[in-house]
């Protein structure tokens, strides 16, 4: 019988390993769509919990302007569009965020920033997000006055893409990046006349998008007309106990406000 089990012992163990390797690589990854109208500080929010979280930064704008850059097909399509402040069509849009989150970085999860933007791509990363992954949505809430002063006062490195403001955070220079020195533009969506088109098209679609999110109960509402640590520690709190259901509502992190640690307890 010792003999036997001699003999069998290693089998046993890959056996065991194997089971505990498949139980891990089943684990769903997170994901955080973060959504808000043009200007609500998608990408800078993004930005800091990028880094917070561990998790891949996913912008919709940019894969938009580096297929533009490149005149890729469907960056050329995308533009017909973009420039117009009009929403491009969800097939381009599925399409370059699919093949941005197939890249090694994405497999531990990420974020997505300027996604679901119609019904249709809401649904479309719903249905495709609960296969494999655990997605949670956060909508950052700024009214359109201060929407309008952000936008048009936005500059754009044109190099490393980095965000400055005429009145908010204008750089040292006038025109020059702070960090490499690159021209700063002005994107022409954020003309006064492009940036009321994007705020009417947000207004029309997102609150079939909202319902559907809070249907799902995957939707947390955070008020964005704050200092940015202030949004992202929320954020942060907010995902770090959407992450750990088994863990009871009163011992969640302490800088998690009331109203979300009942929201939690309702939707988990």
């Amino acid at each position: 019988m010792k003999q036997l089990f001699t003999y069998l012992l290693p089998f046993i163990i890959n056996l065991s390993c194997s089971k505990e390797t498949t139980v891990k690589e089943h684990i769903p990854a997170p994901v955080v769509i973060l959504l808000g109208a043009p200007g609500s500080g998608k990408g800078s929010q993004a930005a800091i919990i990028s880094k917070q979280l561990g998790l891949c930064h996913i912008s919709v704008g940019d894969l938009f302007r580096a297929n533009i850059e490149q005149k890729t097909e469907l960056g050329l399509i995308a533009k017909s569009y973009t420039e117009k402040g009009e929403l491009v069509p969800s097939e381009i849009v599925n399409h370059m965020i699919i093949q941005r989150t197939e890249q090694k970085d994405c497999k531990k999860g990420y974020i997505l920033d300027g996604s679901c933007r119609t019904l249709d791509q809401t649904e479309y990363w719903i249905s495709h997000l609960q296969k494999s992954s655990t997605p949670i949505a956060f909508y950052i809430n700024v009214p359109d006055e201060k929407i309008v002063e952000r936008l048009s006062g936005r500059l754009i490195c044109s190099s490393c893409s980095t965000p400055f403001h005429t009145a908010f955070h204008p750089p040292k220079e006038d025109g020059v990046c702070d960090l490499c020195s690159a021209t700063l533009y002005q994107r022409n969506d954020d003309s006064s006349d492009v940036i009321a088109n994007r705020l009417n098209i947000f207004h029309e679609n997102f609150d079939a998008i909202q319902e559907r999110f809070k249907k799902e109960k995957l939707l947390y509402v955070i008020d964005g007309d704050r200092e940015q640590d202030q949004i992202a520690g929320e954020m942060i709190a907010v995902f770090k106990a959407f992450m750990r259901p088994s863990v009871s509502q009163d011992s969640t992190d302490d800088t998690l406000p009331r109203d979300k640690k009942e929201e939690l307890g309702q939707s988990r």
